[in-house]
């Protein structure tokens, strides 16, 4: 299969083979798939994961194992405040 690339891309594998990262081009054209593959399949192992909460969810709430969502919510936004903080500290000033 020949595909064009542009001219940013075609440089940098260049570099890369020239750098002594890779052999070839077809090396990195390889290497990249597989990280793609990779990155797919954590993809939809953690959409598979959300399925399966929502369905534990939706389960819960049709046996009438719910709550009120205004505690839901609260912890929620709790939750979201301290992340937010956290992250303001590991800023640098």
């Amino acid at each position: 299969m020949d595909t064009p690339l542009p001219k940013s891309f075609a440089q940098y594998i260049r570099r890369k083979i020239r750098a002594g990262e890779y052999d070839s081009s077809s090396e990195v054209f390889l290497t990249a798939l597989r990280l793609l593959k990779d990155r797919d399949a954590v993809r939809e192992s953690r959409l598979e994961a959300m399925r399966r909460q929502v369905r534990i969810g939706i389960q819960a709430a049709d046996n009438g194992r719910v709550r009120p969502i205004e505690g839901v919510l609260e912890r929620v936004r709790a939750r979201v405040d301290r992340a937010e903080l956290k992250q303001r500290r590991k800023r640098p000033a």
